[in-house]
């Protein structure tokens, strides 16, 4: 992708990221890359285009700075658990990345478009998938697949809530306690085994 390729990219995910996409106009992306309407429609076509094309940088990103694990078949599925929950939480708190790049993923989650889906299957599915495969070992046997997929989810929904709340969680606690307790490792042995604890019970009927 050339120079100015990538600046209208990130110019738009600013924009995309502030405003959504519905109230983000080209005009202002265009003003804030410093190009001209054409630069856009040559390297874009579209408004649609260049957000999705926001959404995909985003993601390929994370997938960078943080690939999926992959194991060894040995490795217990406790061990690949907490793996799996590190590597969600070192995305979510990441500050090495453009900030834009988390609040663009986040809105669409929470005010999806039509490209949602795409985002779902490219994004969103396979570690979805790979957290079930995890999760089916560690629940009992008979656990039903609705049961299985609402645990696979509250581990997410854990890992999320500290994305989400975040800043109101540092202004809940002491400072020194947020400073040490909080940062992905931490979170992520909590989140392990307190998920644990849950997966190990006997199913619900």
């Amino acid at each position: 992708m050339d120079d100015t390729a990538t600046r209208i990219l990130h110019a738009a995910g600013q924009i995309f990221a502030d405003r959504g996409f519905q109230a983000a106009t080209i005009r202002e992306i265009c003003a804030l890359a410093e190009v001209n309407l054409a630069s856009v429609n040559y390297h874009f076509r579209d408004k649609e285009t260049l957000y999705w094309e926001t959404l995909k940088h985003a993601e390929e990103q994370m997938i960078a700075r943080f690939p999926l694990p992959a194991w060894e078949t040995s490795v217990p599925a406790e061990e690949r658990l907490y793996d799996f929950v590190f590597n969600m939480l070192s995305r979510l708190l990441d500050t090495e990345l453009a900030p834009w790049q988390h609040r663009l993923m986040m809105r669409e989650v929470m005010q999806p478009t039509a490209a949602v889906r795409e985002l779902a299957e490219r994004y969103f599915r396979p570690h979805f998938a790979l957290l079930n495969s995890i999760v089916a070992e560690l629940v009992p046997d008979g656990t039903s697949a609705a049961n299985r997929h609402l645990a696979a989810l509250s581990v997410i929904g854990q890992c999320v809530h500290h994305r989400v709340g975040r800043e109101i969680i540092a202004m809940l606690l002491p400072p020194e306690v947020f400073a040490t307790g909080f940062d992905a490792a931490s979170l992520a042995q909590h989140i392990t085994a307190f998920s644990l604890q849950g997966l190990r019970k006997e199913k619900v009927k």
